[in-house]
């Protein structure tokens, strides 16, 4: 045992099991998460405030990958960045209606699990 902790042991008023809880608490903590009172105080922003815009989704379109694979639904990054000033639109409208006004992103919203890519004309087994 080195210096320091015998001198911890040494010097401690109290029991073993004290001791570590005395540790526990001052070194790792507790389990318990306090909660956040904390309110923003910022000043009001409307333009960070606005809804979602169609240039928006158009933007973020554009930035999409050009180098990855189509997911199982077969839409592919050029088909995202191809997309009509309507169906643009249309997703501004459903990310406005359900995610942006409710302030949630849901974790019911669709999961694209990771697909193996065939690489030089070989086929995936199993």
């Amino acid at each position: 045992m080195n210096r320091t902790l015998q001198r911890i042991v040494h010097n401690f008023r109290g029991t073993d099991g004290e001791l570590i809880q005395t540790l526990k608490d001052r070194y790792i903590g507790t389990d318990a998460v306090p909660p956040c009172a904390l309110e923003y105080t910022g000043s009001e922003n409307a333009k960070l405030d606005a809804e979602i815009t169609k240039e928006e989704v158009f933007a973020a379109a554009q930035a999409a990958n050009r180098n990855s694979a189509p997911g199982s639904d077969g839409i592919t990054n050029a088909m995202i960045r191809n997309l009509s000033n309507e169906v643009l639109e249309q997703i501004a409208q459903f990310l406005n209606d359900h995610c942006w006004s409710q302030a949630s992103l849901s974790g019911d919203a669709p999961y694209q699990a990771p697909q193996s890519v065939p690489v030089g004309g070989s086929r995936l087994t199993g």
